[in-house]
């Protein structure tokens, strides 16, 4: 187990962040449980013999209790945010310029028609021969940035943007990192904030930490009801041109087939819509035996960009 996680942690470090040599900047130990499980799981559960000793395959279990929250549509700017950190790749794994490192942040706030814009983004010490090639290439990214969000969002809108905004000239200290992310001062970051399921964090929405990252797809309630919360909203907001919000509240130990309580807030509340909106739930509910499919296809596309065109 050890050598399967190891080599994993390798793999894929090493794709999202290049310049990394797992043999000299990289240190793995060995912390993983050789217990059974948890009580309520059989002793085969982690080496099954078959089907019997994964009682959840029938009967999904919620693992947690949960709130999880969905919304559609996105707006022009949360759109915008997600957009423009895609200008710095082609892909996950195959970013456009190799001087910049992985751990990019970029923050909006609309006020109005003013929208204000900062953007942090670490240059790789190796790949950045000298200041003037920081300060030029670093002007050539504010430029593609501002020309990409006035066709966006179009003359009605002001955008100040600020980059690097730590960068101090006197003391020369510049946003250039050894391998281009916080990881290499500790900073491992949470799971829940911009690497959830939205790609983003909504802190003006209602939103909760759930994150698909690291969790098991059958029956890990949290990344489960993220995913579902999410799919029923687009489907419903799509169905009846409004935006919706789901909720999907549920108790450890209970079937993921039947949660605690499912909300739904629209702006329409004629019986149409309330019948339409349960039509959309129970069908998407009729495809939790085959979530994990489900999720890991769309976990695959929120970590390689896989679903979304260059800008």
């Amino acid at each position: 187990m050890f050598e399967i996680a190891s080599n994993a942690v390798k793999k894929y470090l090493t794709k999202v962040i290049p310049s990394l040599n797992p043999e000299t900047d990289m240190q793995i130990y060995d912390f993983l449980n050789r217990a059974g499980g948890p009580p309520h799981k059989g002793r085969n559960w982690f080496r099954p013999r078959s089907e019997v000793d994964l009682p959840e395959i029938q009967d999904p279990i919620a693992n947690d209790t949960v709130c999880s929250i969905g919304f559609w549509p996105l707006s022009k700017l949360e759109h915008l945010v997600l957009n423009v950190e895609l200008l710095f790749y082609h892909n996950l794994f195959d970013r456009k310029f190799k001087y910049i490192g992985s751990d990019i942040k970029t923050m909006a706030v609309r006020m109005g028609k003013n929208v204000f814009l900062t953007l942090c983004i670490p240059f790789i010490g190796e790949k950045t021969p000298s200041l003037e090639f920081y300060r030029e290439k670093l002007n050539d990214i504010r430029q593609m940035i501002l020309t990409y969000v006035g066709k966006q969002l179009g003359a009605e809108y002001r955008v100040k943007l600020d980059l690097n905004t730590r960068d101090n000239e006197p003391r020369n200290d510049h946003f250039i990192l050894a391998k281009g992310t916080a990881l290499e001062s500790g900073d491992e970051g949470i799971v829940g904030r911009g690497n959830n399921s939205s790609g983003f964090i909504p802190s003006l929405r209602p939103y909760s930490m759930e994150a698909p990252a690291g969790k098991n797809p059958v029956y890990f309630a949290g990344k489960v009801y993220d995913y579902y919360t999410k799919r029923i909203a687009k489907a419903i907001s799509e169905a009846l041109s409004c935006p919706t919000i789901v909720y999907i509240i549920t108790h450890s130990g209970t079937s993921l087939l039947d949660p605690s309580h499912i909300i739904v807030e629209l702006e329409k509340q004629d019986s149409k819509s309330i019948k339409v909106s349960r039509e959309i739930i129970n069908h998407e509910f009729t495809t939790i035996y085959n979530c994990a499919d489900l999720i890991l296809e769309e976990q695959r596309k929120l970590f390689g960009f896989l679903d979304k065109e260059e800008p």
